[in-house]
């Protein structure tokens, strides 16, 4: 499975700085892309430069959902994806700017 993995920086109450890593996971049945923070085990090493490109198998990687109610009582359904091993992807390349001068 080939995932882009993107960084985002957070700040907790005390200032602290910490990373979220987040991507995109296309369900099979419907082709509906849905967004996962994603975890990495604990020995697993960091990518360092993000956006990246990585490369799962299904064995090495688990998804478990999490399902809340908002203020307004509409269900929502949040997904970690777990990451136990991985391989580096094709090289990261942003397009966001192709259609500008």
């Amino acid at each position: 499975m080939n995932l882009t993995i993107y960084a985002k920086t957070k700040k907790t109450n005390e200032g602290r700085s910490f990373k979220i890593y987040l991507t995109r996971l296309t369900r099979k049945s419907t082709g509906e892309e849905v967004p996962a923070r994603v975890n990495f085990a604990e020995g697993v090493p960091l990518p360092t430069l993000f956006p990246v490109n990585i490369v799962i198998e299904r064995k090495d990687a688990n998804l478990s959902e999490k399902k809340y109610k908002d203020a307004d009582g509409v269900e929502h359904i949040t997904y970690n994806l777990w990451v136990n091993d991985y391989q580096p992807g094709e090289p990261y390349e942003d397009h966001s700017l192709d259609d500008f001068e």
